[in-house]
């Protein structure tokens, strides 16, 4: 039988201005060498030299590792490994006359090595709870059909998840749900010889389907009231362009479920957002839809800027933009 190990050896590369700024380099606080792959195993009998997969990354400011790619290897099957391990290294962070700072240009080596040795008995860890993540209905919104995130993570001698990261993610609004779910997952712990042992480098990807997900009543009607309050933000702030491409993604979304009233105030505010952009026609009508509705306490400024719209566009006693720009206490 073989032993088969995994060493590393970490290159730095980084440089510091000619200033007489103190900076000390990242150091390892947690690096463990990655399992050996079982699909890159040799045939019984068999003793290759090792192999080794050279892999460059950085170190953020919170000593997580980012941009780990490969940059050589004497085999592709190691690769795999190499990542995952170095993904999941924790480092104090480079420093910079005391504050921290990211690092870039880092380089490791890690080498996989077979060697002969007693018979070990090794049982890898095992699912025992696993359940998905709820929809984040926060998210509902600005979703995708599908939205994907990669979670990298360890498994303790006694069987839950620690050191839970995100590797990769389509929509971080959806990151912490899928974080909080992994934490409460629970395994059978990996096992050497019979004795519990931490299992390192474990990736699991979860999907969030926004297709036939509907987010309860009372959701909808925040998210309306949230968005229909964004659009009103971006007009105040003259931002016409982009409160009309919040209603746009809105209507596209809950026009076929708003209510009478909530659909009133839509084309309200659309009918100001259409006037600071000149979309006369458009805004008219808007404006019209809204007495159609039911404007409630707005009736008269509504009507007001009937008038004036029509007056512009030659439906009615003539109108200045100068008048039609003017506020009325309701946008």
């Amino acid at each position: 039988m073989r032993a088969i190990l995994a060493a590393i050896a970490v290159f730095f590369a980084f440089s510091f201005g000619a200033a007489a700024a103190e900076a000390t380099p990242a150091e390892p606080k947690r690096k463990d060498a990655p399992d050996y792959p079982v699909s890159c195993e040799p045939a019984e009998g068999s003793l290759p030299p090792e192999h080794w997969v050279d892999v460059a990354f950085s170190v953020n400011r919170e000593g997580l590792t980012e941009d780990v790619s490969i940059v050589g290897s004497t085999d592709p099957c190691f690769e795999e490994a190499a990542l995952s391990a170095v993904r999941g290294w924790v480092y104090e962070p480079r420093r910079v006359n005391g504050r921290a700072e990211a690092q870039t240009g880092m380089q490791t080596r890690v080498t996989f090595v077979v060697k002969e040795s007693e018979p070990t008995d090794i049982v890898d860890a095992k699912p025992l709870e696993r359940v998905a993540p709820g929809f984040p209905w926060e998210c509902y919104d600005d979703a995708a059909e599908e939205e994907v995130v990669v979670i990298g993570f360890e498994i303790s001698s006694e069987g839950s998840v620690d050191n839970v990261k995100v590797i990769e993610t389509t929509n971080s609004c959806f990151d912490e749900a899928a974080t909080a779910a992994v934490k409460e997952w629970k395994y059978r712990p990996k096992t050497v010889d019979g004795k519990p042992q931490r299992r390192l480098g474990v990736i699991t990807q979860l999907k969030f389907q926004h297709q036939g997900v509907t987010p309860p009543e009372s959701k909808v009607r925040d998210v309306v009231s949230r968005r229909l309050n964004q659009a009103r933000i971006q007009l105040k702030r003259g931002d016409a362009e982009k409160a009309l491409e919040t209603l746009e993604r809105f209507e596209a979304r809950y026009g076929a479920s708003l209510s009478r009233k909530e659909l009133a105030e839509f084309h309200r505010i659309r009918g100001y957002v259409r006037i600071k952009a000149k979309e006369y026609e458009g805004a008219l009508d808007d404006f019209r839809a809204v007495l159609r509705l039911g404007p409630g306490d707005s009736r008269v400024a509504i009507e007001k800027r009937i008038v004036q719209l029509e007056g512009l566009l030659g439906y009615g006693p003539g109108q200045s933009e100068a008048e039609l720009a003017e506020p009325d206490g309701d946008e």
